[in-house]
């Protein structure tokens, strides 16, 4: 069932039944209806928006290939004018990259792949002290997803360094080189027997934890359960800032240093619950308020104008690069947080979104979602 709604020569359509994945019959209904008000509300929003918030996404640094965000940039092209951003377009005019970069609100960074020079760190640290917010979804390990779903079935996982951390620990916060398992995860699909007679079956496969949002107030009580890749676990460090943990494993996790090995054989042995002994792990984290320069008593690596050594903003890291990429299909980008191999979706799309909303502070769009 469709709603559509009209103005002037513009048309939108409304989805008037939610899917989330575990939902009998029953709650699927009763979701929809308590969904209904946000669904209307959402799509005069959009349709009535006269100038749009501007918001950056950083192409340089080996993030995100274009075609593994598509959906998710779609997504929020409704409601901000989303602008690519390099980095090291400029490399040698620091004070006019600052500048170009200070125009946006928002600067989100997907799964950067490539260190950041202490030029660009700086750069990035100057644009959170006055005032412009980050979104971050990065590894701290890598693992070799190509070799580890080809004929070898097996990678190794190894930390990576971005050259940030030192800057995170200022800002309060560090990404551990290791990787979360959780008894609670999705499926990967495996084919067993041979080739005639293969049968694909799914496995549970603990290194991709199904979580929940953990903030009700932020994120409503309609959630579902967003897939989060590879993860590592975020340690706080005390400081003024507030820290909000948005996201986090189950109570059954296990977290395995790196360097480790990983084959794909691990899905098909049953899970020992004796393992998964540790308690829930932080996957993702708000903080908000007056953050310090990570350069405060050292000597920048360049010179500008004008800098900031403490200033009011807003970032999110999350420690999965992959949280926000969806799957490829003959070419071309499916729906984020659908998984075209066991055909169940997850609520990563819907959570990213009100993730961004937050930061940009479209707060009407959040609380109307947390009604039922």
């Amino acid at each position: 069932p469709w709603a559509m709604v009209n103005d002037g020569n513009k048309s939108l359509r409304i989805p008037l039944l939610e899917k989330v994945l575990g939902d009998g019959e029953q709650q699927k209904i009763n979701r929809s209806i308590a969904q209904l008000e946000f669904h209307f509300f959402d799509a005069f929003f959009k349709i009535t928006q006269k100038q749009k918030p501007t918001l950056a996404v950083l192409t340089s640094h080996g993030t995100s290939e274009a075609l593994k965000i598509a959906d998710f940039m779609r997504s929020l092209q409704p409601y901000y004018q989303l602008a690519s951003f390099d980095l090291k377009a400029l490399e040698n005019h620091p004070e006019k990259t600052l500048e170009n970069l200070k125009r946006f609100a928002l600067l989100m960074v997907s799964n950067p792949t490539a260190a950041f020079s202490e030029t660009e760190k700086y750069l990035l640290d100057q644009h959170l002290m006055q005032g412009g917010k980050q979104w971050w979804a990065i590894n701290a390990v890598a693992v070799n997803r190509d070799s580890l779903f080809n004929s070898s079935g097996s990678a190794v996982a190894v930390g990576r360094s971005l050259n940030m951390e030192n800057a995170f620990f200022k800002y309060g916060f560090r990404l551990q080189k290791n990787l979360v398992k959780d008894m609670y995860c999705a499926p990967v699909v495996l084919a067993s027997g041979s080739q005639s007679e293969a049968q694909y079956l799914p496995y549970p496969w603990p290194y991709y934890p199904l979580v929940k949002p953990i903030q009700k107030e932020l994120f409503g009580n309609q959630a579902g359960n967003v897939l989060i890749p590879f993860p590592s676990s975020i340690d706080t460090l005390k400081n003024t800032l507030d820290k909000t943990i948005l996201i986090g494993s189950s109570d059954f996790s296990q977290s395995i240093q790196t360097p480790a090995p990983i084959a794909l054989k691990e899905a098909s042995e049953k899970l020992n619950p004796s393992l998964f002994d540790q308690k829930s792990q932080m996957l993702g984290l708000l903080l908000e308020g007056k953050f310090d320069s990570a350069f405060n008593n050292r000597i920048p690596p360049v010179k500008l104008e004008k800098k900031s050594t403490t200033g009011q903003s807003q970032m999110m890291v999350f420690s999965s690069g992959a949280i926000a990429e969806n799957q490829v299909d003959k070419g071309n980008p499916l729906e984020l947080g659908y998984d075209k191999w066991t055909n169940n979706f997850y609520f990563n799309k819907v959570f990213l979104q009100q993730t961004v909303h937050h930061l940009m502070g479209n707060q009407k769009l959040l609380q109307l979602q947390n009604k039922s």
